[in-house]
This record gives structure tokens, C-alpha cells and sequence, in this order.
């Protein structure tokens, strides 16, 4: 069946090692939307983190963020979908790491929001977001639009253990994730990237067996899994290649044009 559609994550698929997109992947993109071909990044960045990267490849489709807890169009911001945390357990998960004596940090209406500034922001200064400090979150968090919940453990046995404690208490209720290793995040129980890409296909009247997502995440595999042609980075750990239907070359490989190029831009 012909693909209309392709979501496709930034970090470690679209973006090399260099956080640059290779220019074979743009020029993949560029021929994509010159057949009509509906393309969408499907990102845990904040959406004002990875705006930049959709209006450089003039994307004006809407924008997957926060793992799907977010779908908003880049030209009119407007927001067609979004799942935030219910107030009251965000309270109730900030008070579980603060007993825990765990880093962590909030996203709310696509601001950053740190207790003060450490190392662990470091990262998204770098990346050119400015982390707000508010002193103690919990008190600050008290009926803001929490979209998500990010735990930082350095220590991979203390992030399983933290982890394991954040899905007995809140497991069913929650959808707790890891990153890269490092980061436990968590979001309302339906924020996940497979269910935004549903939203979004609903949206244009587009069946699933006419979406190709690609990824290289934990976080990727509820889309690769719903997408009629899911396909997997060759970086990407063993348990989302699993959930592929195709694996590709890596991000330093241009491994989305590939994928691309194989499936719809055939010579």
C-alpha cells in the first residue's frame, strides 16, 4: 500500500551524532513533501526544542512532543491533542522522589522548571533552553499544566530500583519510561508517541497500513509497533529493532533517507 505518511523521531534517527540532519536525510524529506507525502517528527523534545528542526525542514505538518503527550501545529501553535498529568498525582509522584532523594524536573506549558540551577540542566542550556528555578517544585507544581515528570539517576541499579518503586505505586496509572539509561520519565498513562500518531492519522483520514514510522527509542516503539511499515535505526537497542518490521542503517548513516528511498522514493 502506498505510504502517506511518515513520523519520524529526532534524536538518534533524524539527527546524526552531531545533532545535525545529514544532508541525503533532507534531501529524503525535501523529495518526500514534493510527492505529497505528510511528514511529522515525532520527538520527546519540548515542542519549542524541536520547532527549530521542523521549520528548517519547512514542516508545517503538526509536531509529535513529550512522547506524544503533545500534538501541536508549528504555524498557528495550535494544540490538537494533548494528555497532561492530573494534577493531583503529579503531586503524589513528586512526593514519591522527594522521599527517594531523586533529581527531577517538570515540564509545564512548554517551560522547563527546575528547583535551581545544577549540572543536570546543563544539557538543555546547551541546547538553548532556559530552565525557569522556582525554588521547591512541589510547592511551585500545585495546579500548573504538568506534562511531564523527568527523574535524572546516574546509577544504573538505583534508576531500576527508583523505577521499579514508580510502577508499583503508580504503574497503572502512569506511563513511566526510561532515556537512554539515565532518565525516568513520567506522563499520563496515554502519552505515548503510538498514540498521538493515531491521532494524527485520524485526523488526516489516513489508515495505519499508509504510515512508516521510524525510530530509535524505547520510546519509539508503541509507533513502530501501530504504523503499517514500522522501521528501526541499526543504533537502536535490541528490544525496538525487535518491535521493527525493517532495521536501517544508523543515524551517522543517513539511515532515514535509506529507509526512505527504499519504501517510498524508488527509482
Amino acid at each position: 500500500m502506498e505510504i502517506k505518511l511518515v513520523a519520524v523521531d529526532l534524536d538518534d534517527t533524524l539527527l546524526n551524532s552531531r545533532q545535525e540532519i545529514g544532508e541525503e536525510c533532507y534531501k529524503a524529506v525535501e523529495e518526500l513533501k514534493s510527492k505529497g507525502v505528510i511528514v511529522v517528527l515525532a520527538t520527546g523534545r519540548m515542542f519549542r526544542a524541536a520547532l527549530p528542526y521542523a521549520e528548517k525542514l519547512g514542516l508545517d505538518m503538526p509536531l509529535i512532543a513529550y512522547q506524544g503527550a503533545l500534538v501541536k501545529k508549528p504555524g498557528s501553535n495550535r494544540v490538537l491533542y494533548c494528555q497532561n498529568l492530573e494534577n493531583e498525582m503529579a503531586l503524589e509522584v513528586m512526593r514519591f522522589l522527594d522521599e527517594a532523594d531523586v533529581y527531577y524536573h517538570i515540564y509545564a506549558d512548554d517551560n522547563l522548571y527546575v528547583d535551581k540551577i545544577t549540572r543536570e540542566v546543563d544539557f538543555y542550556i546547551e541546547s538553548g533552553i532556559e530552565p525557569l528555578p522556582v525554588g521547591k517544585l512541589i510547592f511551585f507544581a500545585d495546579n500548573r499544566n504538568i506534562t511531564e515528570i523527568m527523574a535524572s539517576v546516574h546509577d544504573e541499579k538505583r534508576l531500576l530500583k527508583i523505577a521499579a518503586g514508580l510502577r508499583e505505586n503508580f504503574g497503572d496509572k502512569l506511563h513511566i519510561s526510561y532515556l537512554k539509561n539515565r532518565y525516568i520519565e513520567i506522563m499520563h498513562k496515554k502519552a505515548n508517541k503510538g498514540e498521538a500518531l493515531k491521532f494524527i492519522c485520524n485526523y488526516y483520514g489516513i489508515n495505519r497500513e499508509e504510515v512508516m514510522a521510524i525510530g530509535d527509542g524505547y520510546n519509539d516503539i508503541p509507533m513502530l509497533k501501530w504504523a503499517g511499515v514500522g522501521v528501526a535505526m541499526e543504533n537502536a537497542p535490541k528490544e525496538v529493532k525487535k518491535a521493527a518490521d525493517f532495521i536501517t542503517f544508523s543515524s551517522d548513516e543517513n539511515g532515514v533517507a535509506y529507509a526512505l528511498k527504499k519504501f517510498i522514493l524508488k527509482d
